[in-house]
């Protein structure tokens, strides 16, 4: 049985709206992070929004950190904090 969420761990679970742009948004629109999630190019080849649900925001912060220079906006706040802080500790 498939959990409907990103991720391993359990950590402030919830669903995420990412919206990328660029390259990421061009290679990410060809990925499948987890087979519940929906797509939107909001500018075909050049804005994607993906809406995902995620176990741990711990882990799908880490996970976002990879692409973030393609990220340009990230909901829920607390997710987007939690992506925030880890870029300031990486700095």
């Amino acid at each position: 049985n498939q959990n409907p969420a990103f991720g391993i761990d359990n950590d402030r679970p919830g669903k995420a709206v990412i919206r990328m742009r660029g390259g990421i948004a061009r290679w990410h629109a060809t990925t499948i992070w987890h087979p519940s999630q929906s797509d939107v190019e909001i500018e075909p080849d050049e804005v994607l929004e993906r809406t995902v649900e995620f176990r741990s925001c711990r882990e799908f912060a880490r996970y976002l950190m990879s692409m973030l220079d393609g990220i340009e906006s990230i909901e829920p706040r607390y997710l987007c904090d939690e992506v925030k802080a880890l870029a300031a500790h990486a700095a």
